[in-house]
């Protein structure tokens, strides 16, 4: 039997392969990405998840799925590929899984939809679509909302919700990952302070395979840190760099209303990514909410030091030629 992962040729995807490979594992690999890095002996299907003869074609012969495909950008110039990807392509392979007789899906959900609703701090409830604060969010609400669904069905869909990732091997430098290169590269001279998430991208994919192992249909599982103040983050960048880091901090209005601006000249002007998304900004105001799913220890899982994480990650990109000069460490 064979493991397909969808969106493996991606950052998350691409780790979840790998370890999948490492198990001893047969890998299918369905993505519109080129496969880059991949091992030799995983079978590639290039298409996408919003193709439905391409998702079934990759279904067969299939006994698990990790559904990992998905646009993880803040902002992109056409916001309605949010929708037909990550919402309706979750649909397409839910139904997909459920006609092939797969035994267990993985979907992959995020942690930006797990916080506390603004009107309500004092309480574990969940937040509803309309406390989503952009159009990711969004889809990503609504394409967890599915895979509940399916879960309640009788699918044996279990979700996972990865906070933002860091480590070796982002080619496509996600938002995590660009974060802390324009840090060390000094073309961020400031900050909005606020509780961010990280979760080591290696510790990521071995809770993807523990969830296909051992989690519950139906359940979610938060796949990340303990929220920690962006400032201590910088400051354990700063010395694993040996670099000094931003200390000044934006207060949030000042950051909400630049993001808008510059979200506006990129949606009407240079269709390239603003400096700081509108969505970006108000997830600074909607931190991490780690009680609204199962812990990682469910799953028999403990995440590296962060210490260890952003020391590999900027190795990783020194070697890619990403920073613009020699580190002092």
């Amino acid at each position: 039997m064979t493991d397909l992962v969808t969106g493996g040729g991606g950052f998350i995807g691409g780790h979840v392969v790998a370890a999948l490979v490492r198990e001893g594992r047969r890998v299918r690999v369905l993505d519109i990405a080129p496969f880059e890095g991949l091992p030799d002996r995983v079978e590639t299907v290039t298409g996408s998840v919003t193709d439905r003869d391409t998702v079934r074609r990759a279904m067969a012969g299939v006994e698990r799925v990790f559904h990992v495909a998905g646009i993880p950008s803040l902002w992109i110039p056409n916001k309605a590929d949010y929708e037909a990807v990550n919402h309706h392509g979750t649909e397409v392979v839910l139904a997909a899984a459920a006609e092939a007789g797969v035994k267990r899906v993985v979907h992959t959900s995020t942690g930006a939809i797990l916080f506390y609703p603004l009107r309500q701090r004092s309480t574990v409830a969940l937040p509803t679509l309309d406390d989503m604060p952009g159009p990711y969010c969004r889809s990503k609400f609504l394409a967890e909302e599915a895979a509940m669904a399916a879960a309640k069905r009788g699918q044996e869909v279990v979700i996972v919700n990865p906070t933002l990732p860091l480590g070796p091997g982002d080619r496509s430098c996600t938002p995590p990952t660009r974060m802390i290169r324009d840090f060390v590269n000094g073309t961020t001279p400031a900050f909005v302070d606020f509780p961010v998430s990280l979760a080591d991208v290696r510790d990521v994919a071995s809770g993807h395979l523990r969830a296909a192992e051992v989690g519950r249909p139906g359940r979610r599982y938060f796949l990340g840190s303990p929220p920690l103040p962006l400032s201590e983050v910088l400051a354990t960048l700063g010395q694993v760099t040996g670099l000094a880091m931003p200390r000044f901090k934006v207060p949030y209005p000042v950051a909400l209303a630049a993001a808008a601006v510059s979200e506006m000249v990129a949606d009407f002007i240079t269709r390239k990514p603003p400096t700081a998304p509108l969505s970006g900004v108000r997830l600074t105001r909607r931190p991490a909410a780690p009680e609204l799913a199962r812990p990682l220890s469910d799953l028999g899982i403990d995440l590296r030091p962060l210490h260890e994480t952003l020391a590999d990650t900027v190795a990783w990109l020194a070697a890619e030629g990403m920073l613009k000069k020699p580190l002092p460490r």
